[in-house]
């Protein structure tokens, strides 16, 4: 693999300057460190977003207290339906297909992004969701939360626990395609399930995070039992996101 270095910097350079994610398409990114990693992670946009979030609904669940077992019970469910929560979103929505609808394509932007990023799954600024769409979606996790939810409290535990799951996404999706090497047998795994999805078949391994749904719905086989995918790289042979001909 070609790999270009980064011009040679003065001492103080290399002590004061930040990776972020433009930065490290110059450098060879089988020389990231994990700390290298957490400083591009922790400086892009929707980490801004999502710890905005979060901060603000841990201080405004704490302000109207009263923590209980509900709020746990709430907790424990949250993360519980996360792995089938992401693959629904990865199926119906990241691997949306352009459609024609009475004379209009039917795409979006986050569908149009992942096309993109299977296209070239080591391009870093492909790696995160939209930050428009993040956007978007964090107004509607607020609004679905309030309105489904009793009380000012209880709301505010979900958004907080659904806010720290988009982050710990965020983080292990990126670090996923990084060549960070990981030392723990768990993240080996998924690391591995998720090169799989990209380079293998991209049918399989859907979960990101956790793979428990993949484990129920049948899509987390050993790879020597899947075929080679022909668009694992140009998903549906739409890799540009254009509508389609016929």
């Amino acid at each position: 693999m070609q790999v270009h270095l980064p011009p040679t910097k003065t001492p103080h350079e290399a002590r004061t300057s930040r990776p972020t994610v433009q930065k490290t398409q110059a450098v060879a990114i089988d020389h990231m460190s994990l700390g290298e990693a957490w400083r591009v992670y922790a400086g892009h946009v929707n980490v801004h977003i999502l710890g905005a979030l979060l901060c603000s609904a841990v201080v405004a669940r704490l302000f109207f207290g009263g923590l209980s077992w509900i709020d746990a019970l709430l907790v424990g469910g949250i993360v519980a339906f996360q792995p089938l929560l992401e693959w629904l979103v990865h199926v119906l929505l990241l691997h949306w297909q352009p459609r024609w609808v009475l004379g209009v394509t039917v795409d979006f932007t986050v569908s149009r992004a992942h096309r993109r990023h299977h296209q070239d799954p080591w391009h870093l600024p492909t790696v995160f969701i939209p930050a428009r769409t993040l956007w978007q979606s964090a107004v509607l996790v607020v609004i679905a939360w309030t309105v489904l939810l009793p009380g000012w409290a209880l709301p505010w535990t979900a958004i907080a626990t659904t806010a720290t799951l988009g982050l710990f996404y965020e983080w292990l999706h990126f670090l996923s395609h990084t060549t960070y090497r990981p030392h723990s047998k768990p993240l080996k795994r998924i690391f591995r399930y998720h090169r799989l999805h990209h380079f293998k078949n991209e049918n399989y391994w859907l979960g990101v995070t956790m793979h428990q749904a993949d484990r129920l719905l049948r899509t987390l086989p050993s790879a020597r039992d899947v075929p080679t995918s022909r668009t694992a790289r140009n998903l549906g042979g739409m890799s540009t996101g254009d509508p389609p001909t016929t």
